[in-house]
């Protein structure tokens, strides 16, 4: 068996299949038939994607599926954007879709995705080039058909939030063969006649081949290359256009678009109100002020005289406490001198000379007794070893008669039995050495 820490949970195994899927198939474009569709009071979708040979379980959430208009049911052919997953729960393999839409638009979702994808390259995305908006537009230019709903939503909402903004609007076709030329032709008068100081793009709703004017790339480069910042606000909110990843800024709707443009009146009359009422309360405070700062000048001027002696007292004050300043500061300094001066004289190097000599000529005393005690201790010692000596010496026992007698081999000779017949002895005396013979 396999080591325990080899062994995974259903949990972890699931778990771990889950992220092997998303990780691998990050996203995906795949086309079926749709079948099983569930429809919750969630408002999420689920539903099985078929073909010929192979299903696939697929969940379709509800913030997601809000923007489909047209109605979908099983039968229908699809073609669907998706992540790649698994539900745990079930060990359930699974598509998270994240668009949706009826077979025969792939085309078109190609084509989209491979043209942003290369103006994203290129940088006409890229947020550093956006500008920011006018904060008070006096003229607001607005491109887009003139009898449409989005023209009628855009002047309602900039009468109602700044009716002092003039409006220009530049007619265009919003849908159809020719309607990006038209859209871009009045893109470029805007820009000729630099009247405005915000245009606003857009159109209503509508399905993907409605909006697709706005996927143009002329069209997208002739917004990048506008002089005058504009808002993008094509379809819902819910759609996307290549117009608006290149518009200065997106708006969900018409209507948002117009009151991005713009601030709001009554705001700003309530902010201006604010303001005039913090500006005469400065006012009135600064008034006051100086009032009260005039009065107290006034009195001072009735009796300048009294002013006048105010101003020799303190003249006065300050001169004695001058005088007083400056006796302790001499004070103080005279005080610091005389120690300095003393420390000097006891650090004077003549009088630290003559106490090393007198210091040299006690140790030089100190050092001849310590020698000539040393001497007599060591006389004493030798006189005692001598003493020692001469007691035990031998010498001293041939002064009394004595003598110490040796064969030839200068051995002393104790005992009689050590000596031979005709043996020569040396004999030591007192006072010399004695050769025989033994009988």
């Amino acid at each position: 068996m396999s080591k325990t820490k080899n062994i995974l949970s259903v949990s972890q195994l699931n778990q771990s299949a889950k992220r092997a899927l998303e990780q691998s198939l990050p996203s995906v474009w795949v086309q079926g038939e749709l079948t099983n569709l569930a429809q919750p009071s969630s408002g999420h979708w689920y539903f099985t994607l078929k073909d010929a040979r192979a299903q696939v379980r697929c969940a379709m959430f509800r913030n997601k599926n809000i923007g489909i208009r047209s109605p979908i049911q099983a039968g229908d052919q699809v073609l669907l954007q998706a992540n790649v997953s698994l539900y745990e729960g079930r060990g359930d393999y699974q598509l998270i879709v994240n668009n949706l839409q009826k077979a025969g638009l792939g085309d078109l979702h190609q084509q989209y995705e491979a043209l942003k994808n290369t103006l994203m390259a290129e940088g006409l995305f890229a947020e550093q080039t956006k500008r920011p908006l006018p904060p008070m537009p006096k003229t607001i230019g607005v491109i887009s058909s003139p009898t449409g709903a989005a023209v009628h939503d855009i002047l309602s909402v900039l009468k109602r939030r700044y009716p002092l903004a003039n409006v220009i609007i530049y007619p265009a076709q919003v849908q159809g063969t020719e309607a990006p030329q038209s859209l871009i032709k009045a893109l470029g008068l805007a820009n000729k006649q630099l009247q405005c100081d915000v245009i606003i793009l857009g159109r209503g709703g509508g399905s993907l081949e409605d909006l697709w004017a706005f996927n143009n790339e002329q069209l997208v480069r002739s917004i990048y290359a506008s002089l005058i910042p504009i808002i993008s606000a094509v379809g819902h909110e819910v759609d996307f256009t290549l117009a608006d990843f290149v518009a200065d800024v997106r708006a969900p709707t018409p209507s948002a678009a117009a009151e991005a443009a713009v601030p709001d009146i009554q705001a700003l009359r309530t902010t201006l109100i604010e303001k005039k009422r913090q500006l005469y309360k400065q006012i009135n405070t600064s008034i006051v002020d100086n009032k009260r700062r005039l009065d107290l000048a006034s009195i001072a001027l009735h009796n300048p005289q009294q002013a006048l002696r105010n101003h020799q007292q303190r003249l006065d004050f300050y001169e004695l406490r001058l005088h007083k300043t400056i006796h302790m500061a001499i004070t103080s300094k005279r005080t610091a001198f005389n120690a300095q001066l003393q420390q000097l004289n006891s650090n004077n190097p003549k009088q630290h000379l003559q106490q090393i000599k007198q210091k040299k000529k006690q140790l030089l005393q100190r050092l001849q007794k310590a020698i000539c005690a040393l001497l007599d201790r060591r006389r004493q010692r030798y006189m005692n070893q001598v003493a020692l000596l001469n007691a035990v010496s031998p010498l001293n026992t041939l002064h009394r008669g004595y003598a110490i007698a040796r064969n030839a081999q200068g051995c002393v000779i104790s005992s009689v039995e050590n000596v031979q017949p005709n043996t020569q002895l040396r004999i030591t005396l007192q006072d010399g050495i004695l050769e025989t013979l033994t009988l």
